[in-house]
């Protein structure tokens, strides 16, 4: 589209040098389909049948890319088009006459284009007009995945945060946002596909969705190790190369990697087994680190650092705040380590004491001494933590009271929980291995947390005294311990007025477990949720009566599971693999 040069541009066009800004607008004019574009967005721009007469398309749409190339708030953007002449010039926009698009419009434009969805129809009209002109081949693909991060805080309007955002780790680094899966031409680096999903979801999945169709090879990054064994890239039945790149621990093993690694750290001596089917070892040793035949190699002198043994301060210095806080951080590690050392092991008694103690002692529970003899109980413990199955109030109180004797878990089979066509190939004890009808017959091992013969307490909501609420579950006082001073939700009594605030079950210290109902698994089998009986329905504590005379247990069963699982995606329609846990309570 041509466009006449004004006068106050005349003198900025005579000038020698052409900028980088410029050479890029420059290409974008030549290369963007600005007919096409302007057709996309005239249906939803308003027409200044009312109101104050709104700015040109093309000016806003100029304006838009513009905003998207520099990265550019609102504000700025208004300030840029007012500075830089040569964003004035490709906005096609002349300060004599008009003036520049303040940052209210430039917002409401960008509204406009997300309400109408009115992107992706841009985006299609430039690929196609690409492909019109030769310059995406479209034999090869390039797919990556790169963060979009955004604000994690929940000051706005909802008071919450973005559903459709999630966050998710990469390196040491916590991200919240969204992730850009891009698909790209592998001659012309082109972008032709881009799908966006939550940070938290992996780049493998949306493979598939980044590819045109017509793609003979796909290059990508480690990431995308083991596509070509998804499901969906193996129902698109035509053959593609796949061109992954190696995983860093790959590389590291060859003798190439190990002898650049060997390198960057200064020669030193590794012992490294290679990926070889013989298995050997190889030692590399630098020059410098072997002695000459008859030659004794004297001690290097080394100049003593401050803090190390044998050093001394000069007088008046004093350390920094940062190698303080060091040193007080490793000497209560190891304070912690040798507490931990020595009270490793302690008995815990069930026993009463006095309630004159209450609230006087420092003592914490993990450090808490032997309690008066004659007690009924004792548990011996170390640091291993005891391992407990969670139920919610009403269940924990049928398990206590033998109505209970069964649970079923999902645990451990969300990889097939919603596979229709899975199959169960074989049991062995508390380990299952299902077969993939669908597409390549693949076997998927799952293997269960609890096994028979293990003895597990009960995890429920519990609270201690109301002056304990401020400290954490590891920092209790000895005296909760001692005066018996804990509720627990499985007893199936109200919460009692000292009570503090409910705590997570899973968060009930060690020695607390021990005085926490007991249970034995006795088996542990799999099935389809539909398979349950009206016996195994009782035995998941649902009474007969409970919904009326016609409510069988299994459909009173079905009410209770979807309470409790519906919302995480395995409601009864959904009929999931679950693993089925008979246990018995442990009443000694």
């Amino acid at each position: 589209m041509t466009h006449q040069t004004a006068f106050a541009h005349a003198e900025f066009t005579a000038k020698r040098k052409t900028t980088r800004r410029e050479q890029f607008l420059a290409r974008m004019e030549e290369v963007i389909p600005w007919a096409q574009l302007l057709a996309v967005v005239a249906p939803h721009y308003p027409k200044g049948e009312r109101g104050r007469p709104p700015l040109g398309l093309e000016r806003m749409l100029r304006v838009y890319f513009l905003q998207q190339w520099y990265a550019l708030a609102d504000e700025a953007l208004e300030d840029a088009l007012y500075d830089s002449q040569a964003l004035q010039r490709f906005a096609r926009i002349e300060l004599a006459a008009e003036g520049v698009p303040d940052a209210t419009t430039l917002l409401k434009f960008r509204r406009l284009l997300e309400t109408h969805d009115l992107c992706k129809g841009l985006f299609t009209a430039i690929n196609a007009d690409l492909a019109a002109r030769g310059l995406l081949l479209r034999e090869g693909t390039l797919v990556d995945a790169t963060l979009i991060a955004a604000p994690a805080s929940t000051k706005n309007a909802s008071k919450q945060r973005d559903p459709a955002m999630h966050q998710t780790k990469k390196g040491n680094q916590w991200y919240f946002g969204l992730k850009a899966h891009i698909g790209a031409d592998r001659d012309s680096h082109l972008v032709h596909t881009v799908a966006t999903t939550a940070a938290n979801v992996a780049d493998i999945t949306q493979a598939a969705a980044l590819l045109h169709g017509d793609e003979t090879q796909v290059h990508a990054d480690a990431g995308y190790t083991g596509v070509e064994k998804r499901p969906e890239i193996v129902a698109l039945a035509r053959k593609i190369d796949w061109q992954i790149a190696c995983k860093r621990s790959v590389i590291k093993a060859l003798a190439e990697g190990a002898q650049s690694r060997g390198a960057q750290q200064g020669g030193r001596a590794r012992v490294r087994r290679t990926p070889l089917p013989h298995r050997e070892k190889s030692l590399r040793v630098s020059e410098n680190e072997i002695s000459r035949a008859g030659e004794e190699r004297a001690p290097t002198p080394h100049p003593l650092r401050l803090g190390q043994r044998g050093a001394r301060r000069a007088p008046g210095h004093r350390l920094s705040s940062q190698r303080l806080r060091r040193r007080k951080s490793s000497r209560w590690a190891r304070a912690r380590a040798a507490s931990h050392r020595d009270q490793s092991r302690f008995s815990l008694a069930a026993g009463a004491g006095s309630r004159g103690q209450l609230g006087k002692s420092t003592t914490s529970i993990y450090s808490a001494p032997p309690l008066l003899s004659g007690s009924r109980q004792t548990y011996q413990t170390n640091h291993s933590r005891m391992k407990g199955l969670q139920f919610s109030g009403a269940m924990a109180v049928a398990v206590c009271n033998g109505t209970k004797t069964q649970t079923r878990r999902t645990s451990g089979l969300h990889g097939v929980s919603g596979e229709i066509d899975c199959d169960l190939l074989s049991v062995d004890g508390a380990r299952a291995t299902f077969v993939r009808r669908r597409g390549a017959r693949t076997t998927v091992e799952a293997r269960c947390r609890y096994a028979p013969g293990e003895r597990l307490c009960l995890l429920a909501s519990w609270a201690v005294s109301r002056e304990f609420d401020h400290l954490k579950p590891s920092n209790l006082p000895a005296s909760v311990l001692q005066l018996r001073r804990i509720w627990h939700a499985g007893l199936g009594t109200p919460k009692p007025a000292w009570a503090g605030k409910s705590r997570p079950p899973r968060s009930l210290p060690n020695p607390l477990r021990a005085l926490m109902p007991q249970f034995v698994i006795t088996s542990v089998r799999v099935e389809r949720l539909h398979d349950i009986t009206e016996a195994d329905a009782l035995a998941e504590g649902v009474s007969a009566g409970g919904g009326g005379e016609r409510a069988s247990p299994v459909r009173l069963y079905q009410t209770v599971w979807d309470s409790l699982n519906a919302e995480r995606g395995h409601g009864w329609e959904t009929n999931p693999w679950v693993w089925v846990i008979t246990f018995r309570l442990d009443r000694g």
